[in-house]
């Protein structure tokens, strides 16, 4: 919804969709292979447009916290504080 209201056309809006669903992993340890297990969150790591799907979410978090905090960001780093008397 986010890009949506950022203007990012329903092409592009379905293309994200689908590369996010049905992502697989499974971990290998000692020539043994770990059971297949369905990711459902996050974004893939190494991926060029994760930085990119990363700002989107940030900022839109950021719009709601700014109400009642102080935010520092850096890269995918963010720091929040805040004061009272």
């Amino acid at each position: 919804m986010v890009m949506h209201e950022q203007g990012v056309p329903a092409v592009f809006l379905r293309w994200i969709r689908g590369f996010l669903l049905n992502r697989q992993a499974r971990v290998s340890y000692n020539d043994t292979l770990g059971r297949t297990r369905r990711i459902r969150q996050g974004l893939p790591q190494g991926s060029v447009l994760s930085p990119l799907l990363f700002l989107f979410y940030i900022n839109s978090v950021l719009a709601n916290i700014l109400k009642l905090a102080n935010c520092a960001m850096y890269a995918d780093d963010v720091s929040l504080w805040a004061s009272h008397k």
